[in-house]
Formats: C-alpha cells, sequence, structure tokens
C-alpha cells in the first residue's frame, strides 16, 4: 500500500510543530512533536508505509519496528479519512483519488453559510494555536512579490503615478528570494505587480515559485491570461487566483480601468478559469463610478 501528499496539501515543521494545511478541503491540522516526524516523512512521491518506516525509525532509538509501524499506520489513514493524503496500491490509484479544488464539488462563500470542517478533531482553531504558539517570537508564513510596477490598465483609484510604473524585479532577487523564503519555512508566496502578467518573465517565475512547494496565489486583471498560463496553472496547481470586476456594464468597468475592452477580457478569463477548475477569488471595490453596480457582479 502506498501513500502520498494530495496535490494540494502543504506540509511543513515550525521548530517541532508540525502543520498540515489543504487548499482543496479548506482545512489544517497541527500535530504534535512525534506527529510531525511521521508527517515531515510524507512527500509528493508515492511511498510505502516500509519505506515511511525506514525514515522514521532512526528518529526513535527506544521503540520497536512493529510498535512504529502501528502508530504509523494509524497516523497515515487518519490523514486519508480526513482528505489531506492519499492511500492506494499503485500510482495510478493515487492518482485517481487525488481529487483538488473543482467547482462541482464546493459551493461558493455567498451560498454557504457553514465553513465548518466535517471532521472535527481538535478542541482549539489551528490559527489561534499557531497564533499562541509563536507569541513573542513572530514567525514569516506569508510573503507578496511585486514582480512589476508596469501594469496595462490606468485605474482611476490607483495611488501610484503611472509614470513611475517602470520596475521590473530582477532574477538574482527574485530567485533569490525565493531560496530566503524555502529556507525559512514560509508557506505562501503571493505574486502580484502592477499587473504581475506584464513581466516578461511570469510564466517562468510561476513555474520557480511552485518548484519550492509554496502554496501560490495571483493577484492580476487577467487582460493578458492565454492558454498557456492557464496550462503552467494547472500544472502548477495554483491554490489562489485574485481578480477584480468592477461592473457588468462594459461601459462602468472600462471607464474604472481606463482600458477599452477590459471587461470582457477580464469577464471571459474569469469564465475560463472557473472552466478549468481554478480557485479564484473576485473582488468588486466600490467608489462613485460603479456604487450602484456591485450587487450584480
Amino acid at each position: 500500500m502506498l501513500y502520498r501528499q494530495k496535490k494540494d496539501t502543504y506540509i511543513r515543521n515550525y521548530d517541532g510543530l508540525g502543520y498540515i494545511t489543504s487548499t482543496g478541503i479548506f482545512n489544517d491540522r497541527i500535530v504534535n512533536e512525534s506527529g510531525t516526524i511521521f508527517l515531515c516523512a510524507l512527500s509528493r512521491k508515492p511511498q510505502s508505509l516500509d519505506e515511511l518506516i525506514d525514515k522514521i525509525l532512526p528518529q526513535f532509538t527506544d521503540v520497536d519496528r512493529d510498535t512504529i509501524k502501528k502508530d504509523a499506520e494509524e497516523f497515515y489513514d487518519t490523514l486519508v479519512q480526513d482528505g489531506f493524503i492519499v492511500k492506494g496500491e499503485n500510482e495510478e490509484e493515487l492518482n485517481v483519488k487525488d481529487i483538488g479544488f473543482t467547482y462541482t464539488a464546493v459551493q461558493p462563500k455567498t451560498i454557504r453559510e457553514d465553513f465548518s470542517p466535517t471532521i472535527q478533531r481538535a478542541d482549539s482553531d489551528t490559527q489561534e494555536f499557531l497564533e499562541k504558539h509563536f507569541n513573542g517570537r513572530p514567525h514569516l508564513t506569508t510573503f507578496q512579490i511585486e514582480l512589476t510596477s508596469k501594469c496595462n490598465e490606468r485605474c482611476v483609484h490607483c495611488y501610484i503615478p503611472h509614470k513611475f510604473k517602470l520596475y521590473n524585479i530582477s532574477d538574482e532577487l527574485y530567485y533569490n528570494t525565493l531560496e530566503q523564503l524555502s529556507k525559512m519555512g514560509v508557506l505562501s508566496v503571493t505574486l502580484s505587480g502592477g499587473e504581475c502578467m506584464c513581466h516578461p518573465k511570469f510564466k517562468e517565475y510561476l513555474r520557480a515559485a511552485k518548484n519550492y512547494d509554496f502554496y501560490v496565489n495571483i493577484l492580476s486583471n487577467l487582460t493578458l491570461l492565454d492558454d498557456e498560463i492557464i496550462e503552467i496553472m494547472k500544472d502548477s496547481n495554483v491554490s489562489s487566483v485574485q481578480t477584480s470586476l468592477y461592473s457588468m456594464i462594459p461601459e462602468h468597468h472600462d471607464a474604472i480601468t481606463q482600458l477599452k475592452g477590459s471587461f470582457y477580457k477580464t469577464r471571459d478569463n474569469i469564465l475560463k478559469l472557473i472552466e478549468n477548475d481554478l480557485p479564484l477569488h473576485v473582488s468588486c471595490p466600490t467608489m462613485k463610478g460603479n456604487k450602484d453596480d456591485y450587487g450584480d457582479v
């Protein structure tokens, strides 16, 4: 029997405290020091129970293999039951069971009223626990990287004069930042701008962020989205895309972005992302130009 971390599950070791979170089932878990050893033996490659035990056993000098195996199997089967990892006879079976976020199974926030996990194994909220755990010694878990200050829109509410939007991050700074964040155990990285897709190496940078096993978010107006970027997003298992749609009246939206045709580009690419089961957040900042329109959005 093989075990594997799900494609939308992320594992971190916070100074001996194990943390696992899933962007597909919107759930997370904290485990104790012993559980952390079991948890961190998992990977995105299939491993048999005996292979996992081989990695775990050297860290328990006073416990026999049979005891470790029994405890590990119980631990991993609980994670399978709760939707964090998959278990199967072969890689093909694992792939079939590794179902990520899908609009066919998850109701929008505006429809759902209760987001409590269907299986609750802890008395306290995970984030509250982490806040207490790191109290007085802050730990960086999320980081936003502005890939470029350049933007193809001229939004009326943007606080940065367009004449100053001239900057692209360099390869050296970008890759050095990813390396440092990885060593620090950062969980989530957001790629933003300006318009992040204006950077000539956006596609390359997106692939690189996922290679470090970050939970990747993208902030974009989506006007420059193309089929190749969508495929990279799917291949990289991007966890979240956030965009702004100011109105369902094209003239109102375009008056705010000051880019003719931007409504249709953004709206159509929102629908493309939904068709491809990519998790999407739509914002509607409200101002004079759309104060009567946000309800329809």
